[in-house]
C-alpha cells in the first residue's frame, strides 16, 4: 500500500513539474504569441546621439541587413477594443554620434558602440486610434534596451535607452502624440 500512495504521488509531481514548465500555447483564447520583426532608431536631441535597435545599419544600408525578431504576447481586452502587447528578445545595437537616419554617415562614420542589448516592448493599445470613442484611454506604449556595448577599440559600454510615446484621442476626433527618448551609453 504505501509503494502505491508513493508511487501516485510521484507520479502526481512529475506531471505537476512537467505543465509547469511546458511552453505556452501560441494562442489561448484572448493571449496569442509569436516572434515579430523589431528594429527602431531613435534619437536623443538633448544628448545629440541616436540609437538603432534590431538591425546593423550598415549591413541595411548596404543592402544586406536583416531585421531581428522578439518574442511577443498580445492579449485581447476590454471586449476586444483593445490589445496589450509585451514584447522581449535580445536584438543589435548600436549608438550613434549623430541624430539623423542617414546612409552616407552609418557607411562613413564609427559608431559610440555596438553590440547585443535586452530590449522590453510595451503597448497598452496596439490598435491605436481605431475606435476611440468606445475606448475613453490613453493610448502608452514604447520600448527600452539595455545592454554591454563594446567601442570600435574595444572598450565596454553600458547602453541604456527608453522610447516611451502617449497617443490620446481627442473628442474633435483629432489626437495628441506626446514622444520621449532618452539614450545613455557610459562607461
Amino acid at each position: 500500500m504505501k509503494n502505491i500512495v508513493k508511487t501516485g504521488l510521484l507520479t502526481g509531481l512529475v506531471c505537476l513539474i512537467g505543465v509547469a514548465n511546458a511552453e505556452p500555447p501560441s494562442e489561448s483564447g484572448i493571449v496569442t504569441r509569436g516572434d515579430r520583426e523589431f528594429a527602431f532608431f531613435d534619437v536623443d536631441e538633448k544628448a545629440g546621439i541616436s540609437s538603432v535597435l534590431g538591425v546593423d545599419p550598415v549591413a541595411f544600408c548596404s543592402g544586406t541587413g536583416e531585421f531581428d525578431f522578439i518574442s511577443y504576447a498580445d492579449k485581447a481586452v476590454q471586449n476586444d477594443l483593445r490589445s496589450v502587447r509585451v514584447g522581449r528578445g535580445e536584438v543589435t545595437a548600436s549608438v550613434w554620434p549623430f541624430t539623423v537616419f542617414d546612409c552616407n554617415l552609418f557607411l562613413t562614420e564609427m559608431p559610440l558602440a555596438s553590440g547585443m542589448a535586452s530590449v522590453v516592448d510595451r503597448d497598452n493599445d496596439f490598435f491605436g486610434l481605431d475606435r476611440c470613442d468606445e475606448k475613453q484611454n490613453i493610448n502608452s506604449f514604447g520600448y527600452q534596451a539595455h545592454g554591454a556595448l563594446y567601442s570600435p577599440d574595444g572598450e565596454r559600454k553600458q547602453f541604456s535607452m527608453y522610447s516611451h510615446a502617449l497617443l490620446d484621442c481627442e473628442d474633435d476626433g483629432s489626437f495628441t502624440f506626446t514622444p520621449r527618448v532618452k539614450i545613455k551609453i557610459q562607461n
